[in-house]
C-alpha cells in the first residue's frame, strides 16, 4: 500500500502539472483576473524588482558591481603543509590544510585506478575505465587525453600492452607522462596526441619463450627540474629494475650496483639538485634491505647504510629496514627505519635523519641514524613526505584496498610534535600545491639560499614588480579567483594597485589589497572592467581552496517507513542527518531562523504548517492537502504558497499570514512561488493572461505588476538568492533533461549551472549567495550537491541514499 500511495501521489503531481501547462495555453484572456470574492485584502506594494547597480557590458564570470556581503571567512588552522589528495572507494578526495575539510572531487561511474595532481594549479590527471582524463575541479573542465582498449582480466598480456597507468604531471604542470605499452608523453591542458618515448618490448609468445630479456617500461617520477624521468621496468616473467630516461634524447641509463649490499629497489627520492637519487628498501628474500645513493649520470648505485649486519642479527647489530627517503631543501637526508634485534621481530618504523649521508661514508657508523620522532608505526601502506620536509603522511593499513592497502591516514610532523590521525581513510597519497609552491621547480640548491623561507617574504618579493591594474568601473575584489569566493571589498573606477600574480586559467589577477597594504586579493581580468599593464613577467599563482560549504541544509526525503520526513544536515565535516519532523516535506526556514514552513502529510494536520525549532511544536496554517511549497515574506509575517484546492484543480498562488490567523488569499494563477528576500516581489511559474508565454514570472504579493522573465514552459522551482540578484531554477526541455540554471535578475541572462545525464533540480542558494545546492541522482543514488552559483564543478555534500520516486514533491533550503 505504501508503494501504491507513493505512486499515486507522484501520478497526481504529474497530472496537475500537465493540467497547469495545458491551462496556461488554452485559458481565455481574463484567466489571470482574480474573481471579486477572491481579491486579496493586501495593500499594494512596490512593484519593481530592486534595481541593481548600473554596470557596463556584462561579463560571463563576474559582475563589476559590489554585492553588500563583505565578511571574509575565518582563517583555517593550518595542520598540513598542502592539501592532501587520495583515493577512497575508487574516487579522488581532497583534505584541506586545516586537516578537517574533506571534498570528493570526482564522481566517475567506474573506479579510478591511478591519478596525480599538478604541483602548480591542482589539476588532476587520472585513469578510469582505461581512459586517461585531465580535469580541473575548480573550473569544472575535463579533457579526455587517451582512450584505451577494453581490458580482458583473463589475458595477462592486456595488463602490459593495453593498460593505461602511472600518470605523472611534470613539475611545471605542462606535460603528463603515463604508461601504455611503454613510457608516453602528452601535453597538459590541450587535446593533443600522445608520444611514445620508450616502447616496451613485444609481449612474448608463450609457446615460443624468448631467449633474451624482455622488459616492460612505465614512468615512475619526474626529476625536480622536469628534465629527466625515473622509469621502472619489469622483466618477463618476473623481477625488474629502475632506469633514468632523458625525454629529450631518448637516452636510457640503467642502474647498476657493484656492491651486492646496495639495493636497487624500491622506494625512490630525487636529490634537490637532480644529480643523485636515493633508494630505500625493506625487502628480505626477494631483495636487499638498505639505503643507497644513485649517480643519475652513470646509474651507479652505492651503499649508504646496509640493511643486513655483517654478523648475526642482534640488538647491537640490528637488521635495518628502510622506507621513504627524502632530501630536504638544506640537503639533509631523511628516511624511515625499522631496527630489528632478531629476524622474527616486527618492529615499527621510526622517522630519522641520516647523518653524513654520503655513499660509503656511514656504513660503519653506528650513530648514523638520528631519530626525529620517538613513536614508531607499523605500516606497509603509502608513505608520502611533504615537499618541504616538515613531515610525512602515512597510511596505516587496516584492510586491502582496490589498489593495494587502505586505511586511516596519519600526519607525522618532523619536529616531534604530536601526530595527527586525519579524518580520512584511503590510499594512493598525493600532495596538492601549497601556497608557496613555485611555478617552475628549476632552482638549484644554490638558488634556494636566495629564496624566501615563508609566504610573507615571498609575497613581498612579488610586490616589487611593476605590473599594475587600474579599475575602469566599481569592481568587486574577492578572496580568490572565482565568483565562488566571497567579496572582501572593491576598487573604485580609476583606482590602481600592483599585480602580484595571475590565475592558472589567465582570467583573474592577484593584486595588492588594500592598495596601501600588503594583503592579497583577486579581481577579474576582463579588459572591459580593468586595465592591466606590464604583465609579461607576472607569475602564475596557485589559487586558494574554494570556500568550503558551511551552514545547514534542510531537506525532505522518505524515511525508513517510506513516508516523507524533514531532515537537517550540518555541512560540518563528519556531521550526519538529524530527523526534524516526520510526515512532512518541502522545508523552508524563516528569515532569521527559528521556524520551518512545511507541507504536512499527517492525517490530523493536512496542509501547510509552521514548525518551531525551539519548542518542536507544529502549528497548522492551512487545511488543504493540496497546499504546497510555502515560502516566507521578508519580515517572516506572511507565507506565499501554491495550491490546486480550487474546484477546477488549477494551480494558484496564495498569500496569507504565517500564524494562520486569517484565510490565505488567492492572488494569481501559477505555482512554485518564492518571495524576494528584501522586497515585495514574488517569482513564480506562470503564463500571461492568454495562457501563453509560460515560464518564470514576477509579481507583487497582491498579484500586480506581472513581468515575464523566461518563456520556457518547463522552467520551474525558482528561488531567489539571499542577495536578491539571482534566481536559480530547474528546467527540463532547455537541454533535454532536468538541469539547474541561474537567471541574473538585473539583465535577464540565463546561465546553465549543471550538465549531467542524471536528474538535477530543486535548487536553493547558500546564505552568502555564492553557491547553489540541488538534489540529484548522480552516480545512481540520490544526494544533495553543491556548485558555484557562477557555474563549475559540483560536489556531493549529503548522501540521501534512498530512492526518491516522488522527488519533484520534495524540497531543500540552506541556512546559516
Amino acid at each position: 500500500m505504501i508503494l501504491q500511495s507513493k505512486y499515486l501521489r507522484f501520478s497526481l503531481l504529474l497530472l496537475v502539472l500537465a493540467t497547469f501547462v495545458a491551462g496556461c495555453r488554452d485559458e481565455p484572456s481574463d484567466v489571470f483576473a482574480p474573481s471579486p470574492t477572491d481579491t486579496p485584502a493586501v495593500a499594494a506594494a512596490p512593484t519593481n524588482i530592486p534595481a541593481s547597480s548600473a554596470s557596463p557590458t556584462a561579463a560571463p564570470t563576474e559582475s563589476p558591481t559590489r554585492i553588500p556581503t563583505a565578511t571574509p571567512l575565518p582563517e583555517p588552522q593550518i595542520v598540513l603543509p598542502a592539501p592532501l589528495y587520495f583515493l577512497v572507494n575508487g574516487q579522488i578526495q581532497r583534505l584541506e590544510t586545516d586537516g578537517i575539510t574533506l571534498t570528493q572531487l570526482t564522481q566517475e561511474s567506474k573506479p579510478i585506478t591511478d591519478f596525480d595532481v599538478s604541483p602548480i594549479d591542482a589539476r588532476l590527471v587520472y585513469v578510469t575505465d582505461n581512459t586517461l582524463i585531465e580535469a580541473n575541479p575548480q573550473y569544472g573542465t575535463l579533457i579526455v587525453k587517451v582512450t584505451g582498449e577494453a581490458l580482458d582480466p583473463n589475458n595477462p598480456a592486456d595488463a602490459i600492452t593495453q593498460r593505461i597507468a602511472n600518470p605523472y604531471f611534470s613539475p611545471d604542470g605542462s606535460r603528463i607522462a603515463f604508461g601504455l605499452n611503454g613510457v608516453n608523453l602528452v601535453l597538459a591542458g590541450e587535446d593533443d596526441e600522445a608520444t611514445l618515448l620508450l616502447p616496451s618490448d613485444p609481449y612474448p609468445d608463450l609457446n615460443n619463450p624468448p631467449r633474451s630479456n624482455v622488459r616492460f617500461f612505465s614512468p615512475r617520477s619526474w626529476s625536480l627540474d622536469g628534465e629527466l624521468l625515473l622509469v621502472e621496468f619489469s622483466y618477463w616473467p618476473e623481477a625488474g629494475g629502475l632506469a633514468i630516461l632523458d625525454p629529450s634524447s631518448g637516452a636510457l641509463t640503467e642502474m647498476n650496483n657493484q656492491d651486492p649490499n646496495a639495493p636497487i629497489c624500491c622506494e625512490w627520492a630525487w636529490s634537490r639538485d637532480g644529480a643523485a637519487g636515493y633508494i630505500a628498501s625493506n625487502l628480505l628474500g626477494y631483495g636487499t634491505p638498505g639505503l643507497s645513493q644513485v649517480d643519475v649520470a652513470t646509474g651507479l648505485v652505492s651503499l649508504i647504510l646496509p640493511g643486513m649486519p655483517t654478523g648475526d642479527v642482534s640488538a647491537e647489530s640490528p637488521l635495518r629496514l628502510f622506507r621513504g627517503p627524502h632530501q630536504t631543501n638544506d640537503g639533509a637526508l631523511l628516511a624511515f627505519v625499522s631496527e630489528q634485534a632478531t629476524m622474527q621481530d616486527s618492529v615499527g618504523y621510526v622517522m630519522a635523519e641520516i647523518e653524513n649521508a654520503e655513499a660509503e661514508s656511514t656504513q660503519a657508523n653506528e650513530d648514523a641514524l638520528s631519530p626525529l620522532r620517538a613513536d614508531p608505526f607499523e605500516s606497509n601502506g603509502d608513505l608520502l613526505w611533504a615537499r618541504d620536509g616538515s613531515g610525512a603522511a602515512v597510511v596505516l593499513v587496516t584492510e586491502p584496498g582496490p589498489l593495494g592497502f587502505a586505511g586511516p591516514i596519519l600526519w607525522l610532523p618532523v619536529d616531534g610534535s604530536p601526530s595527527t590521525e586525519l579524518p580520512a581513510f584511503g590510499e594512493k597519497l598525493r600532495w596538492g600545491p601549497s601556497a608557496t609552491t613555485p611555478a617552475l621547480s628549476t632552482r638549484t640548491d644554490e638558488d634556494e639560499t636566495d629564496q624566501p623561507d615563508d609566504e610573507s617574504e615571498s609575497t613581498d618579493t612579488a610586490a616589487t614588480g611593476t605590473a599594475t591594474f587600474t579599475a575602469q568601473v566599481l569592481l568587486n575584489v574577492r578572496s580568490g579567483p572565482s565568483t565562488a569566493f566571497p567579496i572582501i571589498g572593491d576598487l573604485a573606477a580609476d583606482e590602481s594597485t600592483r599585480i602580484t600574480g595571475v590565475s592558472p586559467d589567465g582570467d583573474w589577477w592577484q593584486i595588492i589589497y588594500p592598495i596601501d597594504g600588503d594583503g592579497r586579493a583577486w579581481v577579474i581580468g576582463d579588459p572591459e572592467f580593468g586595465e592591466a599593464e606590464d604583465t609579461d613577467d607576472v607569475a602564475v599563482v596557485t589559487p586558494p581552496p574554494l570556500p568550503r560549504s558551511v551552514g545547514r541544509i534542510f531537506y525532505s526525503a522518505p524515511g525508513v517507513d517510506g513516508v516523507s520526513s524533514v531532515f537537517a544536515h550540518s555541512l560540518a565535516p563528519g556531521a550526519s542527518a538529524e530527523l526534524m519532523l516526520a510526515d512532512a516535506s518541502q522545508p523552508a526556514l524563516s528569515p532569521g531562523g527559528g521556524r520551518l514552513a512545511v507541507r504536512s502529510t499527517r492525517s490530523d494536520l493536512l496542509g501547510l504548517g509552521v514548525f518551531d525549532l525551539t519548542s518542536e511544536q507544529i502549528l497548522g496554517i492551512t487545511s488543504h492537502a493540496e497546499d504546497s511549497l510555502a515560502n516566507w515574506a521578508p519580515n517572516a509575517g506572511r507565507l506565499v504558497f501554491a495550491s490546486t484546492r480550487h474546484g477546477d484543480r488549477r494551480w494558484r498562488v496564495y498569500v496569507g499570514p504565517a500564524d494562520g490567523s486569517q484565510t490565505a488569499q488567492e492572488v494569481n494563477f501559477g505555482l512554485d512561488p518564492d518571495w524576494h528576500p528584501t522586497a515585495d516581489v514574488i517569482v513564480y511559474k506562470g503564463c500571461n493572461e492568454r495562457g501563453e508565454a509560460c515560464g518564470l514570472w514576477t509579481m507583487t504579493s497582491g498579484g500586480g505588476n506581472q513581468r515575464a522573465l523566461t518563456e520556457n514552459v518547463t522552467d520551474a522551482r525558482p528561488v531567489w538568492s539571499p542577495d536578491g540578484r539571482t534566481i536559480v531554477f530547474m528546467s527540463e526541455s532547455r537541454h533535454g533533461n532536468w538541469e539547474v540554471y541561474s537567471l541574473n535578475a538585473g539583465n535577464g541572462v540565463v546561465t546553465r549551472l549543471t550538465e549531467d545525464a542524471s536528474l538535477d533540480g530543486l535548487p536553493t542558494v547558500s546564505p552568502d549567495s555564492s553557491r547553489v545546492a540541488f538534489v540529484s541522482n548522480r552516480g545512481g543514488s540520490w544526494g544533495i550537491w553543491v556548485a558555484p552559483i557562477s557555474g563549475g564543478a559540483a560536489q556531493r555534500v549529503i548522501e540521501i541514499g534512498v530512492d526518491l520516486p516522488n522527488w519533484l514533491e520534495q524540497g531543500i533550503d540552506w541556512a546559516e
